[in-house]
């Protein structure tokens, strides 16, 4: 969109103080601002409470004016398929109730880009402007937060992860901060100080991905942007300063990290091998997994030893979620906005280090960040439509669907999660946190099998059973649940532990009823446990010796000795035969 034109008038340096923004347009940016701040918008409830704020918005505006403007183009079209896609994934994915929290999640996006085209074309540039004041308010805050008792919500692993909690997000906001910086035409002592800020938020983040997008972006600005060339050295140099000094005092907060992008690379190697298995999957499952699902089914194609939610990767994340065609979708949406005339020069720098990013980490997954993104991006002219009954019918039920969602998802992550699963009894995080909680088995079984009725990839409730049917004695249930169990986590330790112990029970309870038949059979079945073992280990791609936790499953000494243990014994009947 372009602004007005200004005749004759400085505009004011701050975007918030525009001239002419009307006052929900003012609150539309403190939204904007308040978005990053809360988490990022990275929990479904965080999403659920953006839905209703941006329907709130939308329901002031058509009842003032008596119509909406809805985006035609292409690119919105694009966004409102995906997110259609995230509804028909709850039909083939993992985990329907999941799955669902998948359309929650992406919800607010096409409605903060709807109405964004309720209000004024100044109200997108104010919204971009404000990034860096955001950036260096958060870095800051954070930097005050290091010295009380919450340091850890703001500090992950000694690097600094500002609200979000995730330092690579924060080193992004923190490069985007700098690049809007270096697009203003005057420099003056608050742009400098923010800059300075913003520089000492990147590299106290420790992210060598992003510091790498930097570097690439100075090359740019040097070779293309000759106006910025004295800013951009400057900053740099700075920047420079900073991160000596940092590496001098041992690696303080986390700034010396960049320095070890050759020497200590497992994070890359974990990235390579994520999407090498996650191809796997997407082969199996086209239309996808649903949301979450990834997290599910990931251990049935790992050939390493990691868990992760997400896999580093939005474009491979969406077809993984929602199916190959939102990948196709979302990769026309991107190359339309790159391909469009209306987007300058700066904010297709900014859309290309976004993008870039995304392809390494699940930037994304924050709402604050796809709400900036749309800022960036071409979504085509904007038709009026009146304002009758099925418009209406519309906003009440996206009214009435995020505030159902904000109270339900709000209470799970508030951990109040018994009374969360009254409002959505399908949400298998929290039954999960029911079932640790709770100290009665029938009510332990009871979720589990609730679980399993509709997520047949989950390996800890198959875990649980192993132990429960072992208890009960019924160790044909117990051996199938203790193969799916590892199937679906395969390095995890105690998964074979569990099984190593009703095995165990089950040998007992041969040699009393003296079948020797099923003792053999136990025995043989104990010992092999060590065989099995190693075959996962041999399987493991060449990519998971290279990250740091090696695909090994180590058993405590216990386990390893009762193995033994078994092994003699066999030995010894072999002997006296």
């Amino acid at each position: 969109m372009r602004g007005k034109k200004t005749h004759g008038k400085k505009k004011s340096g701050n975007p918030v103080l525009a001239p002419g923004l009307a006052v929900d347009e003012k609150l539309f940016c403190g939204f904007f601002v308040m978005s990053f701040f809360l988490w990022g918008g990275v929990y479904e409830a965080a999403s659920a409470i953006f839905s209703l704020i941006c329907a709130g918005f939308l329901c002031v505006r058509m009842r003032a004016s008596g119509s909406v403007k809805v985006p035609v183009g292409s690119g919105f079209y694009c966004l409102l398929g995906i997110l259609l896609l995230s509804v028909t994934s709850v039909f083939c994915g993992v985990d329907w109730g999941l799955a669902l929290l998948g359309f929650v999640k992406f919800l607010p996006v096409p409605l903060f880009v709807i109405t964004v085209y309720q209000m004024d074309q100044r109200v997108r540039e104010c919204c971009v402007q404000l990034l860096p004041a955001i950036c260096t308010v958060m870095t800051v805050l954070c930097g005050v937060f290091y010295v009380t008792p919450w340091r850890g919500y703001f500090f992950v692993a000694g690097r600094m992860g500002g609200f979000f909690s995730y330092p690579n997000v924060f080193a992004l906001t923190a490069l985007l901060s700098i690049l809007i910086l270096l697009g203003k035409k005057e420099w003056g002592r608050k742009e400098i100080l923010m800059g300075l800020i913003c520089g000492a938020g990147l590299l106290l983040s420790g992210s060598r991905s992003v510091f790498v997008l930097f570097l690439g972006c100075l090359i740019f600005l040097f070779a293309f942007q000759k106006q910025h060339r004295k800013q951009a050295a400057c900053l740099a140099a700075a920047m420079a300063a900073m991160g000596l000094l940092g590496m001098l005092l041992g690696n303080v907060w986390g700034f010396g990290r960049v320095a070890t992008m050759v020497s200590q690379n497992s994070t890359f190697w974990g990235r390579l091998l994520y999407w090498q298995d996650a191809l796997r999957m997407v082969r199996e499952h086209p239309f996808g997994l649903g949301y979450k699902g990834y997290y599910f089914a990931q251990g049935r194609y790992a050939t390493g030893n990691y868990v992760t939610m997400f896999v580093h990767n939005e474009l491979l994340q969406s077809i993984l979620d929602f199916g190959i065609a939102a990948g196709i979708l979302l990769v026309i949406m991107v190359v339309i906005s790159f391909c469009s005339k209306i987007i300058g020069t700066r904010q297709k720098l900014l859309l290309a280090v976004v993008v870039l990013h995304s392809l390494f980490d699940f930037d994304m997954q924050f709402i604050a960040m796809a709400f900036f993104t749309s800022l960036l991006m071409d979504f085509g002219a904007a038709k009026s439509f009146s304002v009758k009954f099925p418009v209406k019918a519309a906003a009440c039920a996206v009214l009435a669907l995020s505030l159902y969602f904000s109270l339900a998802l709000g209470l799970a992550l508030g951990d109040r999660h018994a009374v969360a699963l009254k409002l959505y009894p399908v949400l298998t995080f929290s039954q999960i946190e029911q079932i640790n909680a709770s100290t009665d088995p029938g009510e332990k079984m009871r979720l589990a099998e609730d679980i399993l009725r509709r997520n047949s990839c989950c390996s800890a409730i198959y875990r649980l059973k192993t132990g429960w049917a072992a208890s009960e004695g019924d160790f044909g249930e117990m051996e199938e649940n203790a193969q799916k169990a590892m199937e679906y986590e395969p390095y995890n330790a105690e998964n074979y532990e569990v099984y190593i112990r009703g095995l165990s029970l089950a040998l007992q309870k041969a040699v009393l009823a003296k079948d020797e038949a099923l003792t053999r059979r136990y025995m043989d079945q104990v010992i092999d446990m060590e065989q099995q073992i190693k075959e996962r280990e041999r399987e493991s791609s060449p990519l998971a010796l290279k990250i740091r936790d090696k695909p090994k499953v180590e058993l405590e000494d216990s386990y390893l000795r009762y193995i033994e243990q078994m092994k003699q014994i066999k030995a010894q009947s072999m002997e006296r035969k």
